[in-house]
């Protein structure tokens, strides 16, 4: 039986998972548009859960393939569109939100996991506020416009995690936080001396001109398995392995305690 379980020991989800990864290139029809993206699938798993994993303003899916990869490894189907509102010429974070509501029922996904880098995880959060079969939302240094983010997360019943880096002009100084404190559930960590790009995988010289920080304590492999290691554990959490939640994102887990104890990780 693939499916996860409550009574699952948490593990080291720093480390690649136990399955091969298909990867194939496909093209849905969106709310909006006709949407672009890779899907990379468990192999031996039938009921994998389903995560749009979407970019940030003017970037592309390929800027998601390292987290696409391990999330898959650790057995969920993912998704990583190119969304159609992204760009200097058009940008729309609700519509964007709408395609992903679409998409996620063009994949057969009774249930979906909305996870985003930047201004993708500000849509992600506005889709599961409007999807109510949503399993949760994961923002990755997520950021917030006009206060959309935070006005529409009042709506969101389902789990909610956020990793958040450094401010800076970059994250919009952190105003992504405020979709958190909207919603009293919400569970929310600073990776310190995380700037934007660590928050991509694979990122590019286009962001690390521009938004690369300091590493005077962390390096960018030890930043890049933190974020790793929470975010694959904040996936499982939402699909019922509550000791992944629990090791990983709560003060007594053990996986919690050693990260904090190097300073990686506090509280914003």
């Amino acid at each position: 039986d693939d499916t996860q379980t409550t009574s699952e020991p948490a593990q080291d989800y720093r480390d690649a998972g136990p399955y091969s990864v298909l990867r194939t290139s496909e093209s849905e029809t969106a709310d909006s548009c006709q949407m672009e993206l890779t899907l990379y699938t468990p192999e031996g798993i039938t009921d994998a859960p389903l995560v749009l994993l979407s970019h940030g303003f003017v970037r592309s899916q390929d800027n998601l393939t390292g987290w696409a990869e391990h999330f898959a490894s650790w057995g969920f189907r993912v998704a990583t569109p190119d969304l159609c509102h992204a760009s200097i010429w058009d940008t729309d974070h609700s519509a964007n939100a709408d395609d992903l509501i679409a998409l996620g029922q063009a994949l057969g996904g009774e249930q979906v996991i909305y996870a985003g880098q930047s201004a993708g995880g500000l849509s992600s959060a506005l889709a599961a506020s409007r999807d109510q079969n949503s399993l949760g939302v994961l923002g990755l240094d997520a950021t917030d416009s006009d206060s959309l983010g935070a006005d529409g997360a009042v709506s969101i019943s389902a789990p909610v995690y956020g990793l958040a880096g450094e401010p800076s002009s970059c994250n919009a100084e952190n105003n992504g936080l405020a979709i958190y404190t909207a919603i009293d559930h919400a569970q929310v960590l600073r990776v310190t001396e995380a700037d934007h790009c660590d928050f991509e995988s694979d990122t590019n010289t286009i962001c690390t001109a521009f938004c690369q920080g300091s590493n005077d304590q962390f390096s960018d492999e030890d930043i890049h398995s933190a974020i790793l290691g929470l975010s694959t554990a904040a996936l499982l959490d939402m699909t019922g392995q509550s000791q992944a939640g629990s090791s990983w994102w709560s003060e007594s887990g053990n996986y919690y305690s050693e990260l904090s104890a190097t300073g990686i990780i506090s509280i914003p």
